[in-house]
């Protein structure tokens, strides 16, 4: 007869050590710097061309985007046009993220991390809009004022109006992540794990936390001190958004009538660290170069 406590401490290595290595751990960080600093590079090309297209001078990288001339004078709509484009394309990559995560099956693994990624990346991406315009404050000379606030302070809407809407909206999408609760337990290969809260708390650790901090360390790395003060605001939506995962987590009874196990498949470490590599080159190299568009 086992007598063991199901909560006990030793779940961790009973379950946990015999098939989940730090490399699969390093391995998602991986995946979440990638997909971030494609969300990012892309969220500012899309305004940059979305500026340029409507006959504005445009000049862009990591760093943002420097919009300049033009021959018609700017409106809500021209303003929506390009102010709008990087949030509103964020979250357009979590939803594609999203959809191609839950598409694929758990053969493809790597694939499955990449996508999941993306969809937290570019939500993020588009939640933290909300508090830039929150500091922004109706401060037409801050870099944060932008995206929403920009939008909503052209339709001559007052301050406080502004903020009110703004802390409605991030109050609404915070609803949002209870979407990538599923998705992150899909990621744990012990069904023993999933049925205890005990275990669930290794799987958020494992799943997000540590993946995480090893992917934000090399977007440090890669990226600054580039586009810091977006960065920072950006980095601080990620607790908000595990918050909400782990609050779905602890509510749910029998995990594993909702997901089968999956895990992630192991992979070569020096392929890892080759990559690593390669990233943290092309980035302090290639982003801070500016494009004239």
């Amino acid at each position: 007869m086992d007598n063991s406590d199901p909560e006990s401490p030793d779940l961790y290595e009973r379950a946990e050590n015999i098939n989940q290595p730090g490399i699969k751990i390093l391995w998602s960080g991986f995946y979440f710097a990638l997909s971030y600093l494609l969300v990012s590079y892309s969220g500012y090309l899309v305004q940059a061309l979305n500026a340029s297209v409507i006959g504005y001078d445009v000049i862009f990288s990591y760093e943002g985007v420097s919009i300049s001339g033009g021959t018609s004078p700017w409106t809500a709509k021209r303003i929506a046009f390009v102010f709008l484009a990087p949030p509103l394309h964020g979250m357009l990559i979590s939803w594609i993220g999203f959809a191609l995560c839950h598409t694929f099956t758990f053969k493809y693994s790597h694939l499955r991390i990449f996508f999941f990624w993306l969809s937290i990346n570019g939500f993020a991406l588009f939640y933290s809009y909300f508090f830039t315009g929150i500091l922004a404050f109706g401060n037409f000379y801050t870099k944060y004022f932008t995206g929403f606030a920009a939008f909503f302070a052209w339709l001559y809407l007052g301050k406080g109006t502004i903020t009110f809407l703004l802390l409605t909206f991030t109050a609404l999408f915070t609803i949002y992540p209870l979407l990538f609760g599923w998705l992150t337990l899909s990621f744990s290969h012990s069904s023993e794990l999933m049925e205890r809260k005990q275990g669930r708390k290794i799987i958020f650790l494992n799943v997000l936390v540590f993946p995480f901090i090893t992917g934000i360390i090399l977007v440090f790395i890669t990226t600054y001190p580039l586009d810091k003060a977006f960065q920072v605001v950006r980095w601080l939506v990620y607790p908000i958004v595990f918050s909400i995962i782990y609050s779905w987590f602890l509510s749910i009874k029998h995990a594993t009538a909702i997901v089968k196990k999956g895990g992630i498949e192991n992979r070569s470490p020096w392929l890892l660290l080759l990559l690593m590599v390669i990233i943290i080159l092309a980035g302090r190299f290639l982003l801070p170069v500016k494009i004239v568009l």
